[in-house]
Parts: structure tokens; C-alpha cells; sequence
């Protein structure tokens, strides 16, 4: 399933009026994974892992709440380092519409 949920992150961050950026996105847990995303004008897409200065952490089990709108998005536990623009949008993450 993360896996699955893990493509609703480039759309999420098309929504960011803000370009020219990367970020990596780790999910901790058994079924994570490191993503580094990277925005160039209008166009977002997963990169090769490239180190940025902009980073999210989550646990698979907050991811799966916040993409699955189980848990208000101000309740959900990350951290972030970086661009707080950037980290924010992460909230703006939705998989599954409720």
C-alpha cells in the first residue's frame, strides 16, 4: 500500500506554487523507503536519490492516516528540516479521498 500512496506525492506538490527544488521523503518503518522528489517549473517527479537540503520524516503508520484522511492533518507527527514552504506542503498529501 505505501508504495501505492507514495504516487500521490508528486501531485500534492504540483499544487506548490514555489518551483525549482528537491526534497527527500523518508517512511520509516518495514514497508518505507527513501523518495527524493524534485520540482523544475511546472514538472514534479521522483528522482534518484540526491541529497537535499529540504527532508520529511514520517512513520508509515502516520503516512498511511495522513494520505488516507484518517487522522486531522494537524495531529499528524513528522519532522522536517529545510524550506518550511516546502516540508509544509507535505500535509497537503491525500490518497484516498474520504
Amino acid at each position: 500500500m505505501i508504495d501505492t500512496f507514495i504516487k500521490a506525492i508528486p501531485f500534492a506538490y504540483d499544487k506548490l506554487d514555489k518551483t525549482n527544488f528537491t526534497i527527500n521523503v523518508e517512511i520509516t518503518g518495514c514497508c518505507g523507503g527513501t523518495y527524493t522528489l524534485e520540482k523544475i517549473d511546472r514538472s514534479t517527479a521522483f528522482i534518484d536519490d540526491l541529497e537535499s537540503k529540504n527532508k520529511v520524516s514520517i512513520s508509515q503508520e502516520e503516512f498511511w492516516k495522513l494520505v488516507t484522511n484518517s487522522k486531522p492533518k494537524s495531529d499528524i507527527k513528522f519532522e522536517c528540516r529545510g524550506d518550511k514552504e516546502i516540508t509544509d506542503q507535505f500535509l497537503a498529501v491525500v490518497a484516498v479521498m474520504s
